[in-house]
């Protein structure tokens, strides 16, 4: 966990995209829970609890999660947190982390269904 904090830091550093040197400015889709999701109309989870580790002023915005690399790449944002997944073509537009998270996804299906395992 340390190293993802440390890392968001250089990033930002390097970056420098804000005016406002002190605001650190995350975009997500908040519906990705644990890690974003609203709570009495401000956004929580994880990923929003690590970001406010770096010790400053965080400003959490709720966009189209298609939007989010855009949205960083374009300078709009400092960086981006919702579940994305790491590709080489998003990887020639953004950089990024380390994982801290790994999941899998899987379909469930009952027992006499005609699906063919795959």
């Amino acid at each position: 966990m340390k190293k993802v904090i440390i890392l968001i830091m250089l990033l930002i550093t390097l970056g420098g995209c804000k005016k406002n040197t002190n605001e650190l400015i995350m975009v997500t889709e908040a519906g990705f829970a644990p890690y974003e999701y609203y709570d009495g109309g401000e956004i929580v989870g994880v990923d929003v609890d690590i970001a406010k580790d770096l010790g400053k002023t965080l400003v959490v915005k709720d966009i189209a999660f298609d939007s989010i690399i855009n949205e960083v790449k374009a300078g709009k944002a400092d960086f981006g947190a919702a579940g994305i997944s790491y590709s080489e073509n998003r990887a020639k537009n953004v950089d990024f982390s380390i994982n801290y998270s790994v999941s899998k996804q899987v379909v469930i299906v009952s027992n006499n269904s005609n699906i063919n395992n795959v």
